[in-house]
């Protein structure tokens, strides 16, 4: 005859379970920064290739404030998404 084993378990009584998310915010601050810091480099190395200007040069004063207005632009965009996360 054939021995039967009947084995019983009792589900656990309490059970936690920890979820961790990070914000992504670090991340999206950095990719903006770095995207601001490749343009502006980018604009200067470009830039830099030319013959050698007047620094009066109204192109020149252009160009900076077109920089300028971009950055401004990426850190009111990094503020407006900060607000939405919170």
């Amino acid at each position: 005859m054939a021995d039967e084993i009947i084995e019983t378990t009792r589900p656990a009584e309490h059970v936690t379970i920890v979820k961790e998310r990070g914000s992504g915010m670090g991340g999206m601050m950095v990719a903006l920064l770095a995207l601001v810091v490749i343009a502006v480099v980018a604009f200067w190395a470009l830039d830099d290739r030319k013959a050698p200007a007047d620094p009066s040069d109204a192109s020149i004063a252009a160009a900076a404030d077109k920089v300028g207005g971009a950055a401004e632009k990426v850190g009111n965009a990094a503020e407006e998404a900060v607000k939405k996360i919170n």
